[in-house]
């Protein structure tokens, strides 16, 4: 669900180590296609950006704190 109302630009962390551990193949493989970028997100749950905070105006990916203040706020 969250590849389809974030998008994978949005959700993988590609300025983690993790990221920068794998392959360029792995890398590769994982940019491919969904099927591909899940699996990789399956083997290793580190590339996903963290927090990820269901709103009821959308989600929030990633700490913003500007952004958890205008949360809190409203």
């Amino acid at each position: 669900v969250w590849l389809e109302k974030i998008g994978a630009d949005t959700l993988l962390n590609k300025k983690g180590t993790t990221w920068r551990k794998l392959s360029a193949d792995e890398q590769q493989f994982a940019l491919s296609n969904e099927a591909n970028l899940i699996e990789t997100l399956i083997a290793h749950p580190s590339l996903i950006k963290r927090p990820v905070l269901q709103t009821s105006t959308g989600y929030l990916v990633g700490f913003d704190e500007t952004a958890y203040q205008q949360l809190a706020a409203s």
